[in-house]
């Protein structure tokens, strides 16, 4: 009697264990608290959903996008590139080129108006100068940001754009 008493106590311990290390580990029946957009480039791809403050995307799409394929096996999810498809880069190159006119025109008009304003009004009122002051800083931090962030989007379409030759010269 006393084995199967002990036998009990250790299989329930073993039970429970599982289901402890099962819950830190898997997502299955959680709660989906929210929902969010996947956007490549502006583009809407796919849903994600939320769940206990993280975000889960759907691979396949996202990775599709970038024409690549994904495969499930024995529990792996496999993905891999098939080489770099020209419908790809091209798709690639007009957003970005798209991506770089707001970037220009967003530089633009915190150079032309939003920090000259600012700077008129900083000079030139006694009420509100702290306001004003904070949002002239505001403005060229937003500046500077948008100048390094066109100067990564050129490069990343001069990268494409010679993509694009080496894919064209080999066909």
């Amino acid at each position: 009697m006393r084995k199967y008493i002990i036998g009990f106590i250790i299989g329930a311990f073993v039970m429970v264990s599982g289901q402890v290390l099962a819950d830190g580990v898997s997502k299955v029946g959680k709660t989906i608290q929210k929902e969010a957009t996947v956007t490549l480039d502006g583009q809407a791809l796919s849903n994600a959903v939320i769940v206990d403050a993280k975000s889960y995307a759907p691979v396949r799409d996202i990775v599709e996008a970038f024409g690549a394929s994904v495969s499930y096996e024995k529990g792996v999810v496999k993905i891999e590139t098939q080489g770099i498809d020209l419908s790809v880069l091209k798709r690639n190159k007009e957003n970005l080129a798209g991506r770089i006119i707001n970037t220009e025109k967003i530089i633009s008009a915190l150079m032309v108006v939003e920090i000259p304003t600012y700077e008129n009004a900083v000079a030139n009122t006694s009420e509100d100068k702290d306001t004003w002051q904070k949002r002239l800083y505001e403005a060229k931090e937003l500046l500077k940001s948008k100048q390094a962030e066109l100067v990564d989007l050129k490069l990343q379409l001069a990268e494409i754009d010679k993509q694009i030759a080496e894919l064209e010269s080999a066909e």
